[in-house]
């Protein structure tokens, strides 16, 4: 009979994650990312901030100052370690000539993931891309960061658990709401 439950609410999520050591979106311990005013803004939660890619969702990759991986070496990333797959890569650099693209990307998929180098920590460049992007997306899709370190080979690998407590930081500084973390906790628990 269990079989035949869902358990996609956040606890369920979160026990899952912890049992099994892989990943889940970070947010601060209550899950939301307050405002300078102090008050809380609604967050995605759990269950719609982790692209389902085998449900036919579609995930818009912005690839932050043109990361050194090929498309082919970040599928074979996330999908190891995420079981997810991007079905658009699109280099950003946040300029407002781009806007126009990004813009169209965002109407044809579900979630928008931006990958960046790890010391590439968000600023004012990433807050700017973050409001234009909630500023036209109708639906508040979840946007989601996954910071990645190279290996020798220039080939994408997981960061450290301080680069994920200082990519967590940075995203709480931003106070926006619907943003995730997206880390690996593979061999750092």
């Amino acid at each position: 009979q269990f079989q035949q439950l869902r358990f996609r609410d956040h606890a369920s999520q979160t026990l899952l994650s912890r049992l099994t050591q892989r990943h889940l979106w970070q947010q601060d311990s209550d899950k939301s990312l307050t405002t300078g005013a102090g008050s809380k803004p609604e967050t995605s939660r759990l269950e719609t901030a982790i692209p389902d890619t085998q449900q036919g969702k579609t995930v818009l990759a912005l690839l932050w100052l043109n990361p050194p991986f090929r498309s082919e070496e970040l599928d074979d990333y996330m999908q190891r370690h995420f079981k997810i797959k991007a079905t658009h890569y699109l280099p950003v650099t946040g300029r407002t000539s781009e806007h126009e693209s990004i813009e169209q990307s965002i109407k044809s998929h579900d979630y928008i993931l931006i990958i960046a180098e790890a010391w590439e920590l968000p600023g004012q460049a990433i807050d700017a891309l973050v409001s234009f992007i909630q500023q036209v997306d109708r639906k508040n899709r979840p946007i989601g960061f996954l910071p990645l370190d190279i290996d020798e080979l220039q080939r994408p690998q997981s960061i450290k658990l301080e680069d994920r407590e200082l990519w967590q930081q940075s995203l709480r500084k931003l106070a926006k709401p619907h943003l995730a973390l997206l880390t690996d906790f593979e061999g750092q628990i």
